[in-house]
């Protein structure tokens, strides 16, 4: 798989612990699998069982005539439940 973006230094950016408390994933771009949209939705998926309290947001326009859009029934596949959306 390729990872598109830049690269995190580790020996500048080490690890921490995460904070208590719920934890936000935010993605802002078009909704286009070259953004990475379908690994987000992937993980946010294998993340949810773990992390109940978790949240993942994509924000971004979503243009089908585009060539490299995400399906529209991907998509749906991965709406979150109205309650997690509110939160």
């Amino acid at each position: 798989m390729r990872t598109y973006g830049l690269r995190v230094y580790m020996q500048i950016f080490a690890r921490e612990p995460l904070p208590g408390g719920a934890i936000n994933f935010l993605v802002i771009g078009r909704l286009l699998t070259e953004k990475g949209v379908a690994e987000f939705c992937e993980a946010s998926r294998a993340l949810c069982g773990d992390y109940s309290d978790a949240c993942f947001i994509d924000i971004g326009p979503h243009d089908p005539k585009q060539p490299h859009t995400c399906a529209d029934r991907d998509l749906q596949d991965t709406v979150a439940e109205p309650e997690k959306q509110s939160a």
